[in-house]
């Protein structure tokens, strides 16, 4: 970062990438979707949606000592499905507590469906 001014390249490697992906398919656009199927989507992928118990909490943290009543904070802030924010010292640990948080997830991809709306002009 250049006073304040973010520069962004790619990596010979993320070029190659994109050269292969252009031999199957020249489109470079948004692919959209209805409404009806974006809300459905986005719905799917909800955190209110999952079943977070204190057992599943306690087994992704298995490996590490953590205190019960923490163990027990970090369930209660993800099924409130609201963000989570950890602070700390340097090596505390912030990090691997977020990375272990996604394994209560099924699945950790997001992706964001384009929704498009023709309306006509009169």
């Amino acid at each position: 970062m250049d006073r304040g001014v973010h520069r962004i390249t790619t990596t010979t490697t993320g070029k190659s990438r994109a050269l292969e992906l252009l031999k199957q398919n020249q489109y470079a656009g948004v692919a959209p979707v209805s409404l009806s199927e974006y809300t459905k989507r986005i719905a799917a992928q909800s955190v209110l949606e999952i079943r977070v118990t204190p057992g599943s909490v306690a087994k992704a943290f298995e490996d590490v000592v953590l205190e019960a009543e923490t163990l027990n904070q970090l369930g209660t802030a993800v099924v409130s499905g609201r963000a989570l924010f950890l602070y700390g010292p340097t090596g505390t640990g912030k990090s691997f507590i977020a990375e272990t948080l996604t394994s209560l997830f099924e699945n950790d991809r997001v992706w964001v469906p384009y929704a498009w709306r023709w309306m006509a002009r009169s």
